[in-house]
């Protein structure tokens, strides 16, 4: 038993990353407490049995030795008594015996039991306290994600009105100097046309026959 203390040890330190065995360990002493208080209970009903016994015999032998002194002269019948007697002490020997084996089956027994249930108890709670552990992270890493989505969401929304709005001030400036340019051509048209009408109406040939017209 030392031994197996001392690789349980031995093993809890070599594998600190494994908080789980320090849980092992605390249950395998207290286990071994429990055990070595059964074995005591049931060496004391093993001794109170034996005591039983024995007074049930030294009864019986003064019994028997009181009938044997009452009796000076045996007969067949006190004989047969007397063998019933024995047969019937042997059967509860018999039966005092199978009651004891059976008493320290059932406490075994019992003590395993009690061992496997609480064996699978503390399994059971150590599964819960991880998969409560794992839903707690799962519920941060989905507020995470959400987050984050919320937050490029947030992004594309605010790049899709620049972008917007960064068109509509290019075609506002296009537009802009669309209507600049045609006032502009639109004024040297007229200044044109006036040129023309003066120069003919004083019979110069200007030149001009080339048709201006806008490149837009």
């Amino acid at each position: 038993m030392e031994n197996q203390l001392e690789q349980l040890n031995y093993s809890g330190e070599e594998g600190g990353r494994e908080p789980a065995r320090a849980k092992v360990l605390t249950e395998f002493f207290k286990l071994e407490a429990e055990r070595q208080f059964s074995k005591i209970k049931l060496e004391s009903f093993t001794r109170k049995l034996d005591e039983e016994r024995a007074s049930w015999i030294r009864q019986e032998r003064q019994k028997m030795s009181v009938i044997v002194d009452h009796l000076k002269q045996p007969t067949i019948r006190e004989k047969r008594k007397l063998r019933k007697l024995d047969i019937l002490n042997s059967k509860f020997l018999s039966n005092l015996a199978d009651s004891k084996k059976s008493a320290k089956q059932f406490v075994q027994n019992y003590e395993k039991e009690k061992k496997g249930r609480e064996f699978l108890k503390e399994v059971c709670n150590d599964l819960a306290k991880e998969i409560n552990k794992e839903k707690a992270e799962i519920g941060a890493l989905e507020s995470e994600c959400r987050r984050i989505l919320e937050n490029v969401e947030e992004e594309r929304k605010m790049l899709q009105l620049v972008e917007d709005w960064h068109e509509e001030h290019v075609q506002m400036k296009l537009v802009n100097a669309k209507l600049i340019f045609e006032e502009k051509y639109s004024e040297m048209s007229n200044i044109i046309a006036d040129l023309e009408t003066f120069l003919r109406s004083s019979n110069v040939n200007t030149g001009i026959t080339k048709q201006i017209t806008p490149c837009f």
